[in-house]
């Protein structure tokens, strides 16, 4: 249906669906953003997908002067046609533009952090439909980000993450880690020791014994301590480990081996993930939808909203 840029998301087959959770999120943005302070603000669509919400956003905040624009995250390489042709009446239609960033690995929680924190606009991050590790992933990125610089965050989590669903097989305490606030001090300092330790362990190319000796002083990382000038004979660390140590990331654990015992596994679960997000104000709300296609899988409880 419809024009040759646009079928590929019109004849979706969960079009309706992923429309009316975006329905639902579109009214807690558009209350946040008219109550917003600031001069302008910046829309995230998190793992966007074919860019349902934001293709809705562009068109519900027309002649919205606090959205400055909307931005697809990603893994894909996103490249929507319809996406494009949105865009090529936006100036015109007086909506704010959509960009793309694509290629961007939730999962690489430091560099999504970083290209967040770039903006200098304030940022709404929504999370639609976030499968398995994805939420508890959203929920650390934002831990992360200042709340200045992300006043608002919502996340409606797709599913179970496997641990979850596995808790009862294994019979054992099942955690899940979030990620929690670290300052710039701590997130650079962080960053150099994995470096160090990278440098560690990284071996030149077979040389002469002198050769190697004296390149190894002058250029290479200390095998030990991971610092330049010395080799692992000579390195004064009073450390007991025989590399750098890596510094971990500050996470806070939640124990999920008894979602599913519980009367509403899912509400749960999402409960137990609200009590992670390093927020003054959190809520948890029910939507009401209910996903009752027969294929949905009834394992991840991923039928609730």
């Amino acid at each position: 249906a419809g024009e040759k840029e646009w079928q590929g998301i019109l004849n979706k087959s969960s079009l309706l669906h992923e429309v009316e959770e975006s329905i639902v999120a579109l009214h807690y943005l558009g209350d946040y953003i008219s109550r917003f302070q600031g001069k302008e603000i910046i829309i995230v669509d998190v793992c966007c997908g074919k860019g349902i919400l934001s293709l809705l956003c562009s068109y519900v905040f027309k002649h919205e002067s606090k959205v400055q624009k909307i931005i697809m995250l990603d893994n894909a390489n996103i490249k929507w046609a319809h996406i494009e042709e949105a865009n090529s009446r936006a100036e015109i239609d007086g909506r704010p533009l959509i960009e793309s960033w694509a290629k961007c690995n939730l999962h690489e929680s430091d560099e999504v952090v970083s290209r967040l924190e770039s903006v200098e606009t304030p940022l709404a991050l929504v999370g639609i439909h976030l499968c398995k590790t994805l939420s508890p992933t959203a929920v650390g990125i934002v831990n992360s980000i200042d709340p200045s610089v992300c006043p608002f965050f919502l996340l409606a989590p797709c599913c179970l993450p496997r641990v979850v669903v596995q808790s009862k097989i294994k019979k054992k305490e099942s955690v899940i880690e979030v990620r929690q606030y670290e300052t710039h001090a701590e997130r650079e300092a962080r960053r150099m020791a994995k470096e160090r330790r990278t440098a560690a362990m990284t071996r030149r190319r077979p040389t002469t014994m002198r050769d190697q000796i004296d390149i190894s002083v002058e250029t290479s990382a200390c095998w030990r301590c991971g610092d330049v000038g010395h080799q692992k004979a000579d390195c004064p660390s009073l450390q007991v480990a025989g590399k750098p140590q890596l510094l971990k990331t500050p996470s806070v654990k939640i124990d999920v081996s008894g979602v599913l015992d519980s009367e509403k596994p899912f509400e749960f679960y999402c409960s137990l993930l609200a009590t992670t997000i390093q927020r003054e104000e959190v809520a948890l709300v029910n939507s009401g939808l209910v996903n009752e296609k027969a294929e949905h899988q009834k394992n991840n409880w991923n039928n609730e909203r």
